[in-house]
């Protein structure tokens, strides 16, 4: 049995009957009906989404869904990420096709819709006056559109970091250490960046950077890390290269080191170390001259004498590495944060290697490890461990005011577990 349709005369007296005057309305009509499919359709979600997204939409055409099943859903764009969020509704929300907006229901003709309107105002209408009298005034059509879906919860999107632990799990089985060693590497475990962007819960743009941040090199294809040993050893000899030739410390050649240690090292590890480790300086003689970043210097040079020492006596540890660095280098305690932990208070004073991105990527389990490595912080000490949770809405005061208790011992501020003694 086919359902029944509402015509105009329905309509009207609906009109009547809301104490609404004809002349307030256009002259088309929608009806609306539930087909028998609209609470099947488990397919389609409905997703509510901000202007990047829709311009991302409308420029590329595509945006992307990722995770597995143990992970939370993120949305990516080419540059932005998004925590998915499945929200309820109090008010029902109709997917209905074809559907038209009010300005689509005017008449093409303004002006004929006006006159319309004008001989209603000053007609006498009744609630007994026929459909087809007032049709005479005011034709007035009825279309007939079904409702596709009926959407009870919806999912919001907020931007989020991206999730990029998992980039360097994935590439620590692979690890690069010389050409010699790579019989030994597991070619199925070797992604490159298509494959990457099929794993991690990041934009494109965004795994770029992680994949900068951890210094990963794309090596004939294949996105690698370098052995921290054999990142150590190669630029040692890229350095020594320094006194060999007698270069000041601003005029190092690109093309010399490359030349000089061609035979020994790949010339795409040779590019990425100096690329890194490197500024640009002045042109001489029409070449690009350049100087090594001495923050980025000393501060390997710290890891490597601390790498294997639980834990070093400050001052001895400061004068090693004084005398490792490349002369005419000043060591800063300031580079080692986020690296080590240096403890004044204890005699004698002394410091241990203490790696951030060694630590989880969990907010509250992040701050059990740190007040269970050291009782108590002073901000400087504890901003290089959570800087990366801080955003444009909750900085890294609100996070310690949040997860911290403060005190204050000889004029320093502290920072301890919330519910320590």
């Amino acid at each position: 049995m086919e359902s029944y349709e509402r015509n105009p005369k329905d309509v009207r007296d609906v009109i009547t009957h809301a104490k609404l005057h004809e002349s307030e309305l256009t002259e088309i009509t929608q009806t609306l009906r539930i087909t028998g499919d609209a609470s099947n359709s488990e397919h389609m979600k409905f997703l509510q989404i901000d202007q990047h997204i829709l311009d991302e939409l409308l420029t590329c055409g595509t945006i992307e869904f990722k995770g597995t099943k143990n992970d939370d859903a993120v949305l990516c764009t080419s540059n932005e990420t998004y925590e998915v969020i499945e929200t309820e509704t109090s008010n029902s929300l109709l997917l209905i096709p074809n559907l038209l907006w009010a300005k689509e229901t005017k008449s093409n003709n303004d002006e004929s819709l006006n006159k319309s309107n004008e001989i209603i105002d000053k007609a006498v209408v009744s609630p007994n006056t026929s459909v087809e009298e007032l049709d005479k005034v005011s034709p007035r059509k009825c279309e007939h559109r079904e409702i596709f879906k009926v959407f009870y919860k919806y999912f919001e999107v907020k931007p989020c970091k991206p999730k990029l632990k998992r980039l360097d799990e994935v590439l620590k089985y692979t690890v690069y250490s010389g050409p010699e060693k790579e019989y030994a590497v597991e070619k199925s475990l070797l992604f490159t960046f298509t494959d990457l962007k099929g794993m991690i819960q990041s934009s494109d743009t965004e795994l770029l950077e992680g994949l900068d941040k951890l210094e990963a090199i794309e090596i004939e294809g294949f996105y690698r890390i370098l052995l921290f040993e054999y990142e150590f050893r190669v630029l040692s000899q890229m350095l020594d290269l320094i006194e060999e030739n007698s270069w000041p410390l601003d005029q190092i050649s690109k093309k010399d080191t490359l030349e000089s240690l061609g035979n020994l090292v790949p010339a795409v590890i040779l590019n990425r170390l100096f690329n890194y480790y490197t500024l640009k300086t002045k042109i001489f003689n029409n070449e690009q001259l350049y100087q090594y970043n001495e923050a980025k210097i000393c501060r390997i040079f710290a890891r490597y004498i601390l790498k294997d020492a639980e834990k070093f006596n400050f001052l001895e540890f400061v004068e090693v590495w004084k005398c490792s660095v490349p002369e005419g280098m000043t060591v800063d305690v300031d580079v080692l944060k986020g690296l080590a932990i240096i403890d004044l208070q204890s005699s004698p004073q002394v410091i241990w290697a203490f790696n951030e991105s060694k630590l989880p990527e969990n907010l509250n389990e992040r701050f059990k490890i740190l007040f269970k490595t050291k009782e108590k912080w002073t901000i400087d000490e504890i901003t290089p461990y959570i800087q990366k949770f801080a955003s444009d809405k909750i900085n890294v005061n609100a996070l310690l005011t949040k997860h911290t208790r403060e005190s204050n011992e000889n004029n320093v501020r502290y920072y301890c577990a919330k519910h320590s003694k």
